[in-house]
């Protein structure tokens, strides 16, 4: 959300406009009241997976991308991320899709290690 004032003490009369800022491209531009986005790279399996699913799969993986962008300010994303027992700092992102999205978290980086549907899972365990 954008705010900006163009003069005046209240908000009627100060021109005061909200706007969105829209997800493009992978880029968030979001305004952070409480902690800064964090910087995403995948790793070489990422875009292998990637390039495996249909165009709105793809979207979906992209907008979880944004969403682990703004892991501070977003509730449901941690609420839906898990660490992995005994791997330090490594969690798996469990979307409503099926899609499970493997990423290690560090200070202000988030490191995408994997992408895989459930299904794909459960024919190896």
């Amino acid at each position: 959300m954008v705010l900006s004032l163009a003069g005046g003490n209240s908000p009627e009369s100060s021109g005061l406009v909200i706007r969105s800022l829209a997800t493009y491209s992978g880029f968030v531009g979001l305004l952070s009241a409480r902690g800064s986005i964090m910087e995403l790279q995948t790793e070489p399996p990422v875009a292998i997976a990637l390039r495996t699913l249909r165009g709105e799969e793809r979207n979906n993986v992209h907008a979880w991308f944004d969403h682990l962008k703004n892991w501070d300010n977003d509730p449901l994303v941690r609420k839906i991320s898990h660490q992995l027992p005994h791997k330090k700092n490594v969690y798996v992102l469990t979307a409503s899709d099926g899609t499970r999205i493997f990423f290690r978290k560090e200070a202000n980086m988030i490191t995408v290690l994997d992408i895989a549907r459930k299904e794909t899972i459960d024919q190896f365990a």
